[in-house]
């Protein structure tokens, strides 16, 4: 049965498990049979479909925090589960890209650069014309006067 359907029916019964308990009571022949021949997935798919809410989770702001990933490890990972085209992203986070830019992949580089724009007095910010893996946002910021300070995006 489509969505509409199952949608009426949860509307008219309160929940998938009185549709179920009242499918006798269903006019429509060909509906009546697959909520009795298909329970046991209906059920499953309504689990399937259930966000748990009471998970216990060990959860500290440190372990939260953004880092580098294991690349290798994520190699292994989405080798062992073919994933191609996240193996062609991992990749893609190596690449150097074109251009005079830095990356900006620590608080060290990040404030040596502000220090910088500080310096110069003003600066642009804006997208990075440059293909930039999925994972890094593309920003850039350079200073809007000459100056040595080269263009940086962050990841």
């Amino acid at each position: 049965m489509g969505e509409k359907t199952a949608s009426k029916l949860i509307q008219e019964y309160g929940s998938v498990e009185a549709v179920l308990a009242s499918a006798d009571r269903v006019r429509n022949e060909k509906i009546k049979k697959a909520l009795k021949e298909h329970a046991d997935l209906a059920r499953l798919s309504k689990e399937l479909a259930t966000v748990k809410t009471d998970a216990e989770i060990e959860f500290t702001l440190e372990k939260a925090r953004l880092r580098e990933p294991d690349r290798e490890k994520l190699r292994r990972i989405f080798t062992e589960l073919e994933f191609s085209t996240l193996l062609q992203d991992l990749g893609a986070g190596q690449k150097v890209l074109k251009g005079r830019y830095v990356l900006v992949t620590t608080e060290e580089v990040f404030s040596a650069f502000l220090k910088r724009l500080e310096e110069a007095g003003s600066f642009t910010l804006g997208r990075s014309p440059h293909p930039i893996p999925p994972q890094r946002h593309g920003l850039r910021a350079s200073p809007s006067a000459w100056s040595p300070v080269r263009p940086v995006t962050s990841p």
